[in-house]
């Protein structure tokens, strides 16, 4: 008896230190990952492999008949060579077409605010146009309304590129009905933009509005701005490539470089250019950005001479230019092929954070991993700084992480950034959530290995005991698999998408992409929304798991007989919170999981195990009786 008594003691000895150690390393985790957050990472740098073939241009030329009046732009408001997106959208659906797009309006909607507006979307686009060339330019945009009707709006500017100034050309606006197609034409004055810039060529802004107060289909067709001049017009093509013949705008990332619309700069950043003068004119020399690959200009004929490689601003990035001239005309289309000195810039981060952003001051600000890319392109022996930091939610993340790099030109350089935490089976975890994981563990055993000895104590012959864990099992399959999942894009060049799997008791987002590792990301809730989640999930759960742990064969003798609070929450609440996620999913929100499908079964199985020991009970009394 002796030893039976010491040996109990011992036991509980053994439980209360497994939970005092438990709780212990709940409470520290926090704080160390926090801690271990805030670690900068490790840069290691190293040169690949030089990059072959040398700077400079090539002509090449066809046979071309010269024209007075030409399309020098055909394109949609989803065409990257003139820089199209979105620029708002408002309870209006976007798809992508072969040529132009297709709207979605829903008519009116609510605000999250409470306001009733109509149905609208935006859409902004940057043709360059050689304005020196031109004396009439007809600006158009082709509208059709499939279904319901549309108020379409279309503005003009002229901006002197790269600075920001800019004036109004012109505004036309129409509206069509069901079944009605249009072309909104705007011819604006020249002289505005003459005014507005003593170089030869020009950017534009293009504004197309489409409003609609019902249920609506519309298709934004082809934007086109045809020109008249007094001289001869010829193609000129540029093609701007690495000096090994691989061209820039295969390259994805080029387009931040462009002083984009997301990214705000305390000055223009680098990109790659050429700037002309045309011999015996008056204007200034302008620079003209190429932004895909083989962007065709129309010149009037003439000589021209200038340079070509990286400018930031006005100003020519030393090093990483070379003079160049040609002659245009007559009678022939030009190819001008420029090998800009340029450096190819690598990045690898570890682990691979679901979603990064990696800024390169005074260049790229982008999120990683990258897509479509492997790396990108600098300019020839610059210096410039790295700041690297994932993304947790709207604000939370580890400390920026800065690092100054200098290239020479002569190979592509390889960034590794190596953080402080670590992957374990392709999930990314620091020190203080392996502490939580393992105090949950510690506990998770202690509450198996009570409920073996007590609550499912002879479960293998017992056929009541073993309804038990129907409802039982769908509780801790509901703890630990995810609820809900869902999806978003995120601003960037090109725009990536991120997955989401949300663990809603564990206040857990799992974040991934088809590059990236798993990451967990602490869920942030209204206090409203942790307090139904805590009153009607977690203290139904502990106090199940207390009489599990605790309670010779509880869940039938006590928990299903008594009526408690405790009792109806532990029955009920998981189910209420279910019900809650499935309404953001009607809503749209989300989608459902299989943590999800287990919370809303909790309470039917409570049910079902209830039915299951009455006929047995039944069955066994019946085989008594008889």
């Amino acid at each position: 008896m002796v030893e039976v008594g010491f040996s109990i003691v011992n036991e509980v000895r053994v439980k209360q230190i497994i939970v005092i150690v438990s709780i212990v390393l709940f409470v520290i985790a926090p704080g160390i990952s926090r801690d271990h957050r805030h670690v900068e990472p490790t840069f290691v740098v190293s040169d690949e492999s030089p990059i072959g073939g040398s700077s400079g241009y090539t002509i090449s030329k066809t046979p071309h008949t010269p024209q007075t009046s030409v399309v020098v732009y055909n394109g949609t408001v989803n065409d990257q060579s003139a820089d199209w997106y979105s620029s708002y959208s408002r309870f209006c659906q976007v798809h992508d077409e072969s040529r132009g797009v297709m709207l979605e309006l829903e008519g009116t909607g609510t605000t999250s605010r409470g306001s009733t507006l109509n149905s609208s979307v935006g859409f902004i686009g940057k043709p360059t146009l050689l304005l020196m060339n031109y004396s009439e330019v007809c600006f158009s945009v082709d509208i059709n309304v499939i279904q319901g009707s549309a108020n379409v709006r279309f503005q003009v500017f002229f901006v002197a590129w790269p600075d920001n100034d800019w004036n109004e050309a012109g505004e036309n606006s129409t509206y069509l009905e069901e079944n009605q197609s249009g072309t909104v034409f705007i011819k604006p004055p020249l002289r505005g933009a003459y005014n507005l810039s003593s170089g030869w060529a020009i950017r534009t802004t293009l504004i197309v509005d489409i409003k609609s107060s019902e249920e609506s289909l519309v298709r934004i067709g082809d934007v086109v701005i045809s020109v008249d001049s007094n001289e001869n017009l010829y193609p000129v093509t540029f093609d701007m490539q690495a000096p090994d013949g691989e061209s820039l705008f295969h390259n994805p990332y080029m387009r931040v470089l462009r002083g984009g619309y997301r990214h705000s700069y305390p000055d223009y950043p680098r990109y790659p250019a050429v700037e002309l003068t045309r011999t015996g004119n008056s204007t200034d020399s302008t620079i003209i950005g190429p932004r895909i690959v083989n962007e065709t200009l129309y010149l009037a004929e003439g000589n021209y001479q200038g340079v070509a490689g990286w400018f930031q601003k006005y100003y020519k990035t030393p090093n990483a230019v070379f003079n160049i001239s040609f002659t245009v005309g007559p009678d022939e289309s030009i190819l001008i092929v420029n090998r800009i000195p340029t450096n190819r810039l690598i990045i690898d981060i570890y682990p691979s954070f679901a979603y990064s952003r990696v800024s390169i001051l005074g260049l790229y600000e982008i999120d990683y991993p990258l897509h479509d890319a492997e790396y990108l392109y600098t300019p020839n022996g610059t210096s410039f700084i790295i700041r690297v930091w994932p993304l947790f939610g709207q604000q939370q993340g580890i400390q920026i992480a800065n690092f100054g790099l200098q290239t020479n030109g002569t190979s592509s350089v390889r960034v590794t950034v190596v953080f402080s935490s670590f992957s374990i089976f392709g999930v990314i975890l620091d020190w203080g959530q392996i502490l939580g994981i393992v105090g949950t563990a510690l506990l998770l055993l202690l509450l198996i290995h009570a409920g073996a000895k007590r609550s499912f104590a002879g479960a293998r012959t017992d056929y009541n005991l073993r309804t038990n864990l129907l409802p039982v099992s769908f509780y801790y399959i509901s703890m630990i698999l995810p609820w809900v999942t869902y999806n978003f894009d995120t601003n960037a060049i090109p725009f990536s998408t991120i997955s989401n799997a949300v663990i809603a008791p564990l206040f857990t987002t799992l974040w991934w992409t088809p590059h990236s590792q798993l990451t967990p990301v602490i869920t942030t809730y209204s206090l409203l929304n942790l307090l139904f989640i805590l009153f009607l999930y977690w203290i139904p759960m502990i106090y199940l798991s207390y009489l599990i742990a605790t309670r010779p064969n509880s869940i039938s003798d006590e928990l299903i007989k008594e009526d408690s609070l405790l009792s109806v929450l532990v029955g009920g609440g998981p189910f209420v919170v279910g019900c809650y996620y499935v309404w953001l999913c009607i809503n749209g929100l989300y989608y459902p999981n299989i943590g999800l499908i287990a919370a809303l079964l909790t309470l039917p199985s409570w049910g079902i195990a209830s039915w299951l020991r009455w006929r047995n009970n039944q069955t066994q009394a019946n085989h008594v009786d008889s």
